[in-house]
């Protein structure tokens, strides 16, 4: 009899991350209750420890793949192209799953008409998002779910396309943009994932809002307010930087 299981395929992607990895691929390789695929797109790591330890864990990946990428969506396009899951969710290095039983939390029931699931993430003293989403909240403000802590069906990606090689941090907002006003989000109010502060997206805090923008603008039919509310984050962002290094 064939496994009737959810079956989701993790995408980690990274470059150099050392021990981070090790940590990353545990709380994956660990989960239960579901079936689950490990594949790792590294950009071509040197690092002698990164290298230990996806020779390592091998053994348990579904796809390790090692050379050089064009970027963040570059790899992440590729990570999906290689996954056999159902389900999709990117887990950077230094990212993790709470328990062994967070993915299999993802599935309190299973709902055909789902096509995307999300939950809470830890960031540091926050979670991501701050408070639960709905059908209810404005799409601008639904499309910020943490990445690590979304699943979403193939076929959602089969109608809306991969990430867009133009954002170099900002694609998964410009994908939950595309992908929100075609199918529901069932939000689960739990914390299932720690996703790691200090990732590019902290490290560059202009780009980071500036491509906000730009996704506001493509996809959003009136974007106007929703693009003053961005750029006054960037601004204030952008002014406090300025006088920390006056």
């Amino acid at each position: 009899m064939s496994d009737q299981r959810p079956f989701v395929s993790v995408i980690t992607i990274c470059l150099n991350p050392g021990a981070k990895l090790r940590e990353t691929l545990r709380s994956v390789v660990e989960q239960s209750g579901i079936r689950v695929e490990s594949v790792v797109i590294d950009g071509g790591s040197k690092d002698p420890e990164t290298l230990q330890i996806l020779d390592e864990f091998g053994p348990k990946l579904g796809y390790v793949q090692s050379k050089p990428d064009r970027g963040i969506s570059d790899a992440l396009n590729q990570g999906l192209s290689r996954s056999s899951g159902d389900w999709i969710v990117p887990m950077n290095a230094g990212d993790r799953f709470q328990a062994a039983d967070s993915l299999a939390r993802f599935f309190p029931e299973e709902r055909e008409w789902e096509r995307a699931r999300a939950a809470f993430a830890q960031f540091g003293a926050r979670r991501i998002p701050n408070a639960p989403v709905s059908e209810a909240t404005p799409l601008r403000k639904r499309a910020l779910v943490s990445h690590q802590a979304t699943l979403v069906h193939r076929r959602v990606y089969d109608a809306v396309g991969l990430y867009d090689p133009r954002f170099k941090i900002r694609m998964d907002y410009d994908f939950w943009l595309r992908a929100l006003p075609r199918f529901p989000l069932h939000f689960i109010p739990e914390v299932l994932v720690d996703y790691e502060a200090g990732g590019i997206s902290s490290q560059k805090p202009e780009l980071f809002f500036r491509e906000e923008l730009l996704a506001q603008g493509l996809r959003l039919s009136h974007p106007l307010l929703a693009n003053t509310a961005s750029y006054a984050k960037y601004a204030a962002r952008s002014l406090r930087s300025k006088l920390t290094r006056s």
